[in-house]
């Protein structure tokens, strides 16, 4: 970072204001990270640590290194390291692979070592031409035997580096009259590459569909690089002999192209940021721009060609990457397109707010489409033999377009799919600004019938101001949150997406009220779509039952079907101004693939707000509930600030009041404090904070006190920090380090990997399809009290079975505190509510074992009153015995003191008092 002030000459510590930051980078010699850690230590909050690997490199790139790429799956690494001399001006590359070889988990970090060039091929700049542009290179393999030879070339770019998988031409059936520019030369190579129609213009109303790569020597050694075009029929079009000459055959003779309405090539060199920009645009980093004519295929009939231009941008090798349209409309407002190459052809480019400032004039602006619309009928057929075919539906009074369909055939003539597009046009508002015109997508597949099965569409732009109705009656489109334009709804019926008049009342009844209608939300996290049918209506013309599917903006699907919604109405007595409100229903679902089922009932209102509801069911971990939600308050933005909950879980109650909840500004909930009492009757009061990257929580703050009663009014202090917090694609939580002191003064610190480390580095097979979990490894250290020694311990927890989510057995083995190591098994674990009142453990120590059954397990709040217990002790002696009247020291939680009745089941917990005198103690 610029603002960062270097402390010591070694690099590896930096200071901004009150921040100290520490660096342990391992770079290979181009100075590409490897592995290593960044941690950082501030005045204002705890260290916190950062691990980096191959795919973590971002904007920390060495500037000379571009095409950064890491393959997990094939283990390869590949940029280019690019050279410049002082005044900035490109003099040559290098193109290099490495085979990485992955370290295991316990063979320490990536290290250069672990690194295998498969190439490293160098090209460097040996002459300029008055126009600045390289003209005369060198070329070198430098894992060859030759290395340390240079070969000289004639295009770097397009001789020493012809694209890769192109056919090879025979050279012997070649007429080589139209290729050699002397008796001099010689053919060396040859290869043939197919692309797109409207790539290079050579003749008025001839395009290139076939290109041919020649490598030619003379007699001194010298190559030269000759391109042949070729339309559709195989007929020579036109001819590019170095970097400069070019020609067109007229069917006789080759003529040197000086017709004014011949193309011109004006190409220009891209800066590094433009060129970075640009990247993130086409996925490959282009290095130059060539000004394209502009024709009948980049504009509609609508369009003045005048205020249209086209622009191709090409990477280091001369190949064609991305393309570009601009609009200047009659303000001189400039707008660009973009579009990306893709299977033998171009793509639109998703939505993005990157800026590009270009070397040849204009500023882009968001990207789109590639095309503002289309003609009545226009193809692209792709080199891969899938055809589009747009067509125009419908024009408003101006010509312009508001509706057109895309049809999508494939290498057959098939049609597969496509998309039915309405452009909505803007909006003058009062004081004479204008909404933006937006289009709505919704795309189809063709099923076997022949009839379009449509998915839902993209969202509304947050720069429209203003409810807007389209020329169809049962859509509409409008923003939730209009002070601040976040949130945006689109909305239509289910007939709306036929794309046939015929069709736009289906979803409808006969009594008008919709059947069927999809939603699309639209928000900072990303897009929400909502697809609701089977809806039914009671006597009173109020809906009574639907079936929902929800994709959310992680792409998680869940369904549900509710059912028994009741109202308030008139003859309810509660305020007018809930008649209307739902006041109950039921509801049987799925999320993420898991079943849950919930009854609610006694919705209470206030101006339109939920303030009070009941609650039971069956979650999603099989776990039965039930709770009453009161007193629920919300700030001026909506969002739930405090309430109260009574309830019980698995039949054991608690109470609990939940204040000062606050968020960021993606609704991220990043503080609360709670108050209460558990399920074991314990009181308790915490404070807790998070920070969020994206949606997801990375760091975890809580400080709280239990057991507060008349004698210790503060109760007992515990805090945590847990961070370096990692998720799977399902948004689980499979890895985290916590550290803190918790209610009986120990300190501790331990990293939880959920799962197993996979050899790519990602952590798999952590839970089950419930989202239980069913494996982690654990290592950490405590710091016992009143001890001045940390000790270390490691345990792996596997084998998790579950019953109605609670778990049931599981397997534990490790090394504890006391440096022995340990096997312990737990099976046939029973639960009031949530806590443990039985279990059957197996442990063997250092070859010792011992096997006991412990039942009727009784709890006075957080520790242990009693229990019975009969099992078999490591010296292999059989026991049954009653421990009860255990007292603890308040401070630490070590028992003090206990009775054991030996061979006596506990029906109760036996009181030393009303001991039969047959009792053993």
């Amino acid at each position: 970072h610029d603002n960062y002030e270097t402390l010591d000459v070694v690099n590896t510590i930096y200071s901004l204001s009150q921040e100290v930051i520490w660096t342990n980078l391992i770079k290979n010699d181009d100075g590409v990270i490897l592995s290593g850690t960044v941690e950082r230590s501030t005045s204002q909050a705890a260290p916190a640590s950062e691990n980096f690997d191959l795919g973590d490199q971002g904007g920390i790139l060495p500037s000379d290194i571009v095409n950064y790429n890491y393959d997990e799956a094939t283990q390869q690494m590949s940029y280019h390291k690019l050279e410049k001399d002082e005044s900035g001006r490109f003099t040559g590359y290098r193109e290099i692979v490495f085979e990485v070889e992955m370290p295991g988990i316990d063979e320490g970090s990536l290290n250069v070592t672990d690194l295998k060039a498969s190439m490293d091929k160098e090209v460097r700049v040996v002459s300029f031409a008055k126009d600045g542009m390289p003209s005369m290179f060198e070329r070198r393999n430098n894992l060859s035997a030759d290395t340390g030879e240079w070969i000289n070339l004639e295009n770097a770019f397009q001789s020493s580096l012809i694209p890769e998988g192109l056919e090879e031409i025979d050279l012997s059936t070649l007429d080589e009259s139209n290729i050699l520019p002397g008796a001099d030369w010689q053919l060396l190579s040859g290869y043939r590459e197919s692309f797109e129609s409207d790539r290079e213009l050579f003749w008025k109303d001839s395009f290139a569909s076939t290109k041919e790569y020649f490598t030619l020597r003379n007699s001194q050694g010298e190559e030269m690089q000759v391109l042949l075009y070729k339309d559709n029929a195989g007929n020579m079009i036109g001819k590019q002999t170095g970097l400069d000459k070019f020609e067109e055959f007229d069917g006789i003779s080759w003529m040197n192209v000086d017709n004014p309405n011949r193309i011109e090539f004006k190409r220009y060199t891209l800066n590094d940021s433009t060129s970075l920009t640009l990247k993130n645009i086409f996925g490959v980093l282009p290095l130059f721009v060539e000004e394209k004519m502009v024709t009948d295929k980049d504009i509609g009939p609508w369009e003045d060609a005048s205020k249209v231009k086209i622009y191709e941008y090409l990477d280091a090798k001369g190949r064609v990457v991305g393309k570009e349209k601009r609009i200047i409309d009659e303000s001189g407002e400039v707008t660009s397109y973009y579009a990306k190459k893709e299977a033998g052809g171009f793509v639109q480019v998703d939505p993005t707010k990157d800026k590009v400032i270009s070397e040849v004039g204009a500023t882009g602006v968001e990207a789109q489409i590639m095309y503002n619309c289309c003609p009545d009928d226009y193809v692209i057929m792709n080199k891969d033999g899938i055809k589009a075919v747009y067509r125009t539906l419908q024009r408003d009074e101006n010509g312009k377009i508001i509706r057109y369909e895309r049809m999508d055939f494939d290498q057959n003539g098939k049609w597969i799919g496509g998309s039915v597009v309405d452009k909505v046009q803007g909006v003058t508002n009062d004081d004479g600004t204008r909404t933006l015109q937006f289009e709505i997508a919704r795309d189809y597949i063709i099923s076997d019938t022949g009839e379009r099965i449509f998915s839902l569409g993209q969202g509304i732009p947050p720069e429209l101001l203003e409810k807007v109705n389209s020329y169809h009656s049962n859509m509409e489109i409008y923003l939730r949150d209009t002070d601040d334009f976040e949130t945006s709804t689109l909305w239509f019926a289910e007939g709306f997406t036929l794309g046939d008049t015929d069709g736009y009342n289906l979803g409808y009844n006969g009594i008008g009220k919709v059947n069927a209608y999809n939603q699309i939300i639209t928000d900072k996290k990303g897009t929400t779509k909502v697809d609701r049918s089977k809806i039914s209506y009671n006597i009173h013309g109020m809906m009574d039952a639907f079936h929902e599917v929800t994709i959310d903006h992680k792409g998680r699907v869940s369904s549900m079907d509710r059912s028994n919604i009741e109202y308030y109405t008139k003859d309810s007595s509660v305020s007018k101004l809930m008649w209307g409100q739902v006041k109950g229903y039921e509801e049987v679902g799925t999320r993420d693939e898991l079943d849950y089922s919930l009854l609610r009932r006694g919705m209470i209102y206030d101006r339109g707000e939920l303030i009070a509801f009941y609650e039971e069911g069956i979650n999603e971990q099989g776990k039965s509930y039930a709770y009453f939600r009161s007193d629920i308050k919300y700030n001026q933005y909506s969002q739930m600030e405090s309430y109260r909950e009574r309830g019980a879980l698995e039949g054991e109650e608690y109470h609990l009041v939940r204040f000062g909840i606050d968020y960021d500004g993606d609704n991220n909930m990043i503080a609360c404090k709670e108050e209460g009492w558990d399920s074991r009757g314990v009181n308790y009061s915490l404070s807790k904070s998070m920070v969020y990257s994206g949606s997801l929580a990375i760091e975890i703050f809580e400080n709280g006190f239990r057991g507060m009663d008349d004698a210790h009014p503060q109760g007992k202090a515990y805090n945590f920090h847990r961070y370096d917090i990692e998720f799977d694609h399902k948004t689980r939580m499979v890895k985290f380090t916590e550290k803190g002191i918790d209610t009986s003064k120990t300190n501790y610190e331990f990293t939880r990997i959920i799962g197993d480390l996979s050899s790519n580095g990602a952590i798999l097979n952590g839970y089950d399809n419930r989202g239980n979990i069913r494996k982690y490894h654990e290592t950490g250290k405590k710091l016992l009290p009143n001890r001045t020694v940390w000790k270390n311990y490691n345990l792996t927890k596997d084998n998790m079975i579950y019953i109605a989510g609670m778990l049931t057995s599981s397997t534990e083995t490790g090394i504890g505190l006391d440096g022995q190591s340990y096997t312990q098994t737990l099976t046939d674990i029973k639960y009031f509510g949530d806590s443990r009142i039985a279990f059957t453990q197996t442990e063997e120590r250092d070859g010792e074992i011992s096997e006991f059954t412990r039942e009727d397990i009784q709890y006075e709040g957080d520790n242990v009153a009693a229990y019975y217990q009969i099992g078999i002790d490591m010296d292999g002696n059989a026991y049954e015995m009653t421990k009860y009247g255990m007292e603890y020291d308040w401070e630490t939680g070590n028992l003090l003191y206990s009775l054991e009745a030996v061979g006596i089941p506990p029906n109760n917990p036996p009181i030393k008092s009303l001991l039969p005198s047959n009792f053993i103690l």
